[in-house]
Parts: C-alpha cells; sequence; structure tokens
C-alpha cells in the first residue's frame, strides 16, 4: 500500500487482521476497500504490491497454513484415527480429510 507517511502500514496491518479472523467477518474486496478507504481496483493493486499476493490469494494461503498447522499439533491419537481409517494417506490426504471437516474455512471466501 504505497501511500506516504505510516497510514498504508496500518491500513495493511488492519486488512492482514480481519482475514486472519476466525469470525464471521465480511472479508469481501468490497468490504475491505471500503475500510482502508480506497477504490477496490486500488486496493488489490497496493495489496499485492505489499504482499506479492492478491487478498484473496493471501487468505488461501494463510488458510492452507493454518491447515497444515493444525495437522503438526494435533494429538497423535487424532492423526492415528485418521491413518487407521485411510493408511495410505498422506500429509495431503491428510489436509483434504481436515478440509472435509472444517470446510467452511476452505469455502471461497466472499471476495468479490
Amino acid at each position: 500500500m504505497s501511500q506516504h507517511g505510516g497510514r498504508s502500514a496500518k491500513v495493511l496491518l488492519r486488512t492482514i487482521k480481519r482475514l486472519r479472523s476466525d469470525d464471521e467477518a465480511d472479508v469481501s474486496l468490497a468490504a475491505l476497500a471500503s475500510e482502508a478507504v480506497l477504490s477496490r481496483l486500488y486496493f488489490c493493486r497496493a495489496f499485492k504490491e505489499s504482499t506479492g499476493l492478491s487478498p484473496l490469494g493471501w487468505l488461501r494461503q494463510y488458510r492452507l497454513e493454518q491447515a497444515v498447522n493444525m495437522l503438526r499439533d494435533t494429538d497423535d491419537w487424532v492423526v492415528g484415527g485418521l491413518m487407521r481409517q485411510a493408511p495410505a494417506l498422506s500429509l495431503e490426504g491428510d489436509v483434504v480429510a481436515v478440509a472435509a471437516d472444517r470446510g467452511h474455512h476452505f469455502s471461497k471466501p466472499r471476495i468479490a
């Protein structure tokens, strides 16, 4: 977010905090741009310039990282249960299992 002063960093941090929130906050492109007091086009360009990803791309990557961390931090009995159900599952398979269980975390975000 290439505006002058510290405003752009604050806007980026506020946007990322909103994207990371686990509640049902409106993370549509219109809502994010409105909160940043920018047009949707300028917001997308500035976000991508700052993070290297579009808001939707950033959110998908974040959610995937969260799923991997959940798997890494899951108690052995839960992972063992997954493996007993389908012993040939790889990490990718486990991520798919978590995605199926917590589908709302992987559903298409409302960014339009």
